[in-house]
C-alpha cells in the first residue's frame, strides 16, 4: 500500500502501486497483461484502496497505448502537470474505489 496526494493536496489516498511490469515480446497482445492489471485492480478494490497508480515510460508508446486502453489516465501527481517535461515517465492512475 502506498499514499498519495489526492486532487485536493491536503489528503491522501491509498493506492496500489505497480512497480514493474514486463510482457515478454512472444506473449504480447494475448491478454497476459490485462489479466495481470486486472488481478491488481482486484487486490487494490478488496484492500479498499482509492485507485491502482504505476509509472511508464514516455517513450514506450506500445505499454502507454496499453494503459490508456484498460483506462489508465495522467495522474494528478504526474510531473507533467508541473511543467515538468524533462522526465522519461508519466505517472499513470485508473479510480478502483467502489
Amino acid at each position: 500500500m502506498e499514499e498519495t496526494a489526492s486532487e485536493d493536496d491536503d489528503e491522501l489516498c491509498d493506492v496500489a502501486y505497480c512497480y514493474e511490469l514486463q510482457v515478454e515480446a512472444a506473449h504480447q497482445g494475448s491478454g497476459a497483461g490485462r489479466v495481470l492489471m486486472d488481478a491488481l485492480e482486484r487486490l487494490a478494490r478488496a484492500s479498499k484502496m482509492d485507485k491502482a497508480m504505476l509509472t511508464v515510460f514516455k517513450a514506450n508508446q506500445q505499454a502507454l497505448t496499453f494503459y490508456e486502453k484498460i483506462g489508465y489516465g495522467e495522474d494528478e501527481i504526474d510531473p507533467g502537470r508541473f511543467g515538468v517535461e524533462d522526465v522519461a515517465y508519466k505517472i499513470l492512475s485508473k479510480n478502483v474505489a467502489s
